[in-house]
């Protein structure tokens, strides 16, 4: 999936997220028993990549497809702009961050269905120094990722 390109003057980055399964493969396809994760990854670039502070928030939204799923935002922790990962691309500054947000078996809950389509979405968003959201967002649209309980039997 291309990157989501975040252009805020004079400032430039990039994000991407994707959602892997328990064996850190990229799937569209998750058993509720096991684990999954959305690694997310972002990169600010210009004059004031190395002067910013605040937070970064990151969500991945739940839409359930055909009304039978919970539909939810999860939100992990936030993360501090100065923990990123500050350089150089040429003369420009960089910071660059990443993540991954986790989720347990069962999440998201399938309400008694064998099985729930889910459009996901990875939400990013800056968090200024005093607590409100600054001018740089993005949301990548993860696709439908379908989630089922292989231990149903089918009748």
């Amino acid at each position: 999936m291309p990157p989501v390109d975040i252009k805020i003057l004079p400032l430039t980055g990039e994000y991407d997220a994707t959602v892997v399964d328990s064996g850190s493969a990229p799937s569209n396809v998750i058993r509720t028993e096991d684990s999954w994760s959305v690694p997310m990854k972002w990169r600010i670039e210009g004059a004031l990549a190395h002067s910013l502070g605040g937070r970064w928030r990151v969500q991945v939204a739940f839409e359930s497809q055909g009304n039978q799923g919970v539909e939810k935002i999860t939100t992990a922790p936030t993360i501090a702009y100065t923990s990123g990962a500050f350089g150089f691309n040429g003369s420009q500054p960089v910071a660059d961050f990443s993540t991954t947000m986790n989720f347990a078996p069962g999440d998201p809950p399938l309400t008694g269905q064998p099985d729930v389509p889910y459009r996901l979405t990875a939400m990013l968003t800056y968090i200024n120094s005093v607590g409100q959201p600054g001018p740089m967002a993005a949301a990548i649209d993860l696709g439908t990722v379908t989630f089922f309980d292989s231990t149903i039997l089918a009748p």
